[in-house]
């Protein structure tokens, strides 16, 4: 991986008002729903992806989504949605108030108020949350949906890594979150867990260890994108439910 500087930005989602968000597993039969033992959505990846302003700002919560809707434009219909990083930074500015002549006001945002946001735009239908340590559910979202947006704390001993992965500890370097919050879209799964992610623009390993430790938050996320494809019913998926429990997300 060729090494960019590297912004972080996420604001951990306050742990009470992640627990408001309904889980995917409570709306998801998986008895009903074929998930493979791999899949490699970023294989389809032809156009960059970009590092969508998360080199300068503090924007990484909104350039995972416009990573996690090119993968799902690209499986879903075979053509790369292409995001800018003006587009990008635009939506940053209008969730949070971003303003790149004032650096003071460039504090990163909160996943959990950035989906609320993109479902209000149309960007997104519908979102749930996953157990980033339950593997069946994070297969069961990356395979249906296209990806898993995930929120980490970020040890520094991940600084210029193309891997993450475990150390020997969870103190000094290796302590969660030490270098900061991150967020990032993942991109796939292969049998033994392992979750390849992409952020900064490029495509790194994430081992299945690594998201048991550092990844503290995790969504599924259901774009119209998806839907077009797929039609408006997922085996096994009772989206009319999770829609209706929505609106008591804090």
């Amino acid at each position: 991986m060729q090494m960019t500087q590297q912004q972080l930005g996420r604001i951990a989602t306050p742990k009470g008002r992640l627990a408001t968000v309904p889980l995917l597993a409570d709306h998801l039969n998986l008895g009903r729903t074929l998930v493979p033992d791999a899949c490699d959505f970023a294989s389809r990846m032809v156009e960059p992806w970009g590092v969508l302003g998360n080199d300068q700002y503090g924007d990484c919560v909104f350039a995972a989504m416009a990573h996690f809707k090119q993968c799902a434009s690209v499986n879903a219909a075979g053509v790369t949605r292409k995001f800018t990083d003006a587009q990008v930074l635009n939506w940053y500015s209008r969730q949070t108030g971003f303003d790149p002549q004032k650096p003071e006001t460039d504090n990163g945002a909160v996943p959990l108020d950035a989906l609320k946001w993109f479902v209000s735009i149309g960007e997104v239908i519908a979102f749930a949350r996953v157990d980033p340590a339950n593997d069946a559910d994070v297969a069961a979202a990356i395979s249906l949906f296209g990806g898993l947006y995930t929120g980490w704390d970020l040890p520094l001993a991940w600084q210029s890594s193309d891997t993450w992965d475990v150390g020997p500890n969870l103190r000094g370097q290796w302590a969660p979150g030490s270098w900061g919050g991150h967020m990032v879209s993942q991109t796939g799964y292969d049998a033994q867990g392992n979750t390849p992610t992409v952020t900064w623009g490029d495509l790194i390993g994430v081992t299945n260890q690594a998201r048991h430790v550092y990844c503290s938050e995790a969504y599924a996320v259901v774009t119209q994108e998806l839907l077009d494809s797929r039609g408006e019913s997922l085996r096994g998926f009772d989206i009319a439910g999770l829609l209706s429990r929505l609106g008591e997300v804090e």
